[in-house]
C-alpha cells in the first residue's frame, strides 16, 4: 500500500507535507512490557490481540474484587449471625 491517505471516496491522497516534531517524552512506544506480556502498538493504539488481551485482564480484576467483597460480606454476616446466637469464638456450643 503507498504512503497516503484513503478518501472516503477510496482515492489515496498525498500524504502530508508538514510533519510535526512531537518530542519523545510524550509520545506511546511501540511495544511495552508489563506483568501480562509485552504490550504492542501501531501509531499510539493498541493492536487487536491486545485490546482483548486488556480486556480480558479488566475482567479478571473485576471478577476478584467481586470474590473478595463477597468473600468479606460472607464473614460479616456469618460472624453477626453467631454473635446474635451467642455462640461468639471460644465459647461452648
Amino acid at each position: 500500500m503507498g504512503g497516503g491517505l484513503k478518501t472516503p471516496s477510496g482515492a489515496v491522497s498525498a500524504p502530508p507535507q508538514y510533519s510535526p516534531d512531537v518530542p519523545t517524552k510524550i509520545t506511546t512506544p511501540d511495544t511495552t512490557e508489563t506483568r501480562i506480556g509485552t504490550l504492542s502498538f501501531k501509531d499510539g493504539a493498541p493492536d487487536p490481540e491486545m485490546v482483548k488481551l486488556l480486556y480480558d485482564q479488566l475482567d479478571f480484576g473485576r471478577r476478584i474484587d467481586v470474590l473478595s467483597q463477597g468473600y468479606i460480606g460472607y464473614h460479616h454476616g456469618l460472624h453477626h449471625g453467631l454473635h446474635g446466637q451467642h455462640l461468639d469464638a471460644g465459647s461452648p456450643t
